[in-house]
């Protein structure tokens, strides 16, 4: 029995153990210095009381001087527990988000790492240079640790890149530092190693971002599910205060919060799985298309303003009528940044051929690249010619970082902007361009082709948001004048009694049903599903956030048409 004791005692022991060291590894993954001294005394165990210590002072306290009924009573039950879940989740939240910040970069991160290989490097001073690169965010911190552990405490970068691919929460870096570790032990060469790895590790960041596509389209299937269900709802809603004693304000009130809640957790879950690839840049160095789009903001603005006070004195058509007019200047705003998009993805098209060309004859010719930039201004790259002849003026007045950066500023390229840097420090190191032009053709490329996927996904999201504003404001609406023509028409005196039995509640009269306050509600909520959905039409397209105003606009006019219409048609078709 004592034999019993003591092994089941030891299995303990070693679970716990390796419970303890599991638990560790997880938390460190989430950056932050976090250990389980730190994670529990710093963030459990704090929020753990205070969520006690407010249920405490609500319930004894709060609740005790100012009453309160419903739902409200439950809360210092619900609160303590809501914050032993935020402990909970806290270190969850940093691990994800330090994931998708590191699979966000890692192309870029690769792909620098392969062309600066070519100009003969050591292991130090790649990661070293690597780690110097704040663009890279995530990863630059990674590849200092990466070079303190291998440098500073000299355990060596086959030990270094093991160590941190343990501690790192992406899968795809976590792989590549383990076949990185092994090539260092097989004494392969880092340069031949990177420019294979490319490959790779472009293979796996593509499908991680289609998986995060698929989830999209999921997410969109569900989110069409959730609101022909709430369009239901809203149906019961409406028609329950005829059968009970419910005031029929609230149930518009109360369908308001549902749409409400389901849109900004559709908005905050899309914005958190898509993945993060920003079609232009942000530089303080702009297009001129960019420039001319910001100074378009006011004038649209103001001239929306404007039309919105003289509609509301003159008061000329109904509310939602004055207000769609006053923000339809908005659509010529969107309408123009459509037109800078479109731009920029010409450029981008034509980027991976110009800078294989500026590499493969830099090679061939040796030298400067400024007179082969000279050459090639000469040829036909589209939207992108234009940059391509402004870069070769400002070459020949000597400043090259300077010339590269207003090039990558006035095509307003996110991508461009990033493979402009990376060929600029390569090239001008000495590095093959050959080599260079083709390694950052290829993964530009490989880029566009996916963000062309993940135009094709979000102009179905389009169509489908566009359908549903179209169906849940024809819907909502229709039901809004059925009751209250039944409301009016057939029991406007009050309650219907037959044997003693009151089947129509005294509170559903035409005094109590405010017909013009209720569609006013009503458009306001289709009016916050429109913004809401342009919001994320942009968001997974990746485009300018003032193309959003072109869908805001539309599917306003949508909802402001069948505001009108609906109960007009309605009234002539069931005359109650």
């Amino acid at each position: 029995m004592r034999g019993f004791e003591g092994d089941f005692r030891e299995k303990l022991r070693e679970k716990a153990v390796k419970f303890w060291e599991e638990f560790s590894s997880f938390l460190l993954k989430a950056g932050r210095g976090l250990t389980i001294r730190s994670y529990m005394f710093g963030v459990f165990i704090p929020f753990t009381v205070f969520g006690i210590l407010v249920a405490l002072v609500l319930k004894l306290f709060v609740f005790r001087y100012f009453p309160v009924e419903g739902i409200v009573t439950l809360i210092p039950y619900f609160f303590p527990l809501l914050c032993v879940f935020v402990a909970l989740v806290y270190p969850f939240y940093y691990i994800y988000a330090r994931a998708k910040n590191i699979d966000t970069h890692i192309p870029l991160f690769i792909t620098y790492l392969a062309t600066l290989a070519t100009t003969g490097p050591s292991r130090k001073i790649l990661f070293q240079m690597a780690a110097e690169k704040e663009e890279f965010e995530t990863l630059a911190e990674e590849a200092k640790k990466i070079v303190k552990i291998a440098d500073a405490w000299n355990m060596g970068f086959i030990k270094a890149c093991r160590a941190v691919a343990k501690t790192t929460p992406s899968v795809i870096f976590q792989d590549f530092l383990e076949r990185l570790a092994h090539s260092f032990q097989a004494g392969e060469d880092i340069k031949e190693f990177l420019r294979k790895e490319v490959n790779v590790v472009m293979n796996e960041y593509e499908r991680m971002y289609k998986r995060s596509l698929y989830y999209i389209e999921a997410a969109n299937n569900m989110y069409l599910n959730m609101i022909i269900t709430l369009a239901f709802i809203a149906a019961f809603a409406l028609i329950f205060p005829m059968l009970t004693d419910m005031s029929i304000t609230g149930a518009i009130y109360g369908m308001f919060f549902l749409f409400l809640l389901v849109d900004i957790a559709m908005l905050l879950f899309i914005r958190r799985i898509t993945p993060k690839d920003d079609l232009m840049h942000n530089l303080k160095i702009k297009s001129k298309d960019m420039i001319m789009l910001e100074k378009a903001l006011i004038p649209t603005i103001l001239a929306s303003f404007i039309i919105f006070m003289v509609l509301l004195f003159t008061r000329p058509f109904s509310t939602p009528v004055n207000i769609a007019i006053s923000q339809t200047p908005l659509f010529i705003l969107g309408a123009l940044a459509g037109r800078v998009e479109a731009r920029v993805m010409r450029k981008d098209d034509n980027f991976p051929t110009f800078i294989r060309t500026v590499g493969a004859s830099a090679g061939v010719r040796g030298g400067s690249l400024t007179p082969v930039i000279g050459a090639l201004r000469l040829h036909n790259y589209g939207a992108l010619t234009e940059d391509i002849k402004a870069l070769y003026r400002r070459l020949t007045l000597g400043d090259v970082n300077r010339s590269w950066r207003f090039f990558a500023g006035e095509t307003g390229s996110n991508l461009i902007d990033k493979f402009s840097r990376i060929f600029i420090e390569s090239a001008y190191s000495g590095g093959d361009t050959a080599e260079i032009g083709e390694t950052l053709g290829n993964s530009f490329a490989r880029m566009i082709g996916l963000r062309k996927f993940r135009r094709q996904l979000a102009s179905s999201l389009k169509g489908m948001l566009y359908s549903a504003m179209v169906g849940i404001s024809i819907s909502i609406f229709i039901i809004v004048t059925l009751v209250d023509s039944l409301g009016r028409g057939l029991f406007g005196g009050g309650s219907v009694s037959i044997e003693g039995v009151e089947f129509m509640p005294v509170k559903f009269t035409a005094v109590q049903f405010d017909m013009s306050l209720i569609m006013i509600l009503v458009w306001v909520l289709l009016l916050i599903h429109a913004a809401i959905s342009s919001v994320i039409i942009k968001i997974v397209d990746g485009g300018h956030m003032y193309n959003s105003l072109v869908h805001y606009v539309t599917m306003m006019w949508m909802g402001t048409i069948i505001t009108v219409l609906v109960p007009k048609l309605f009234s002539q078709i069931i005359p109650l």
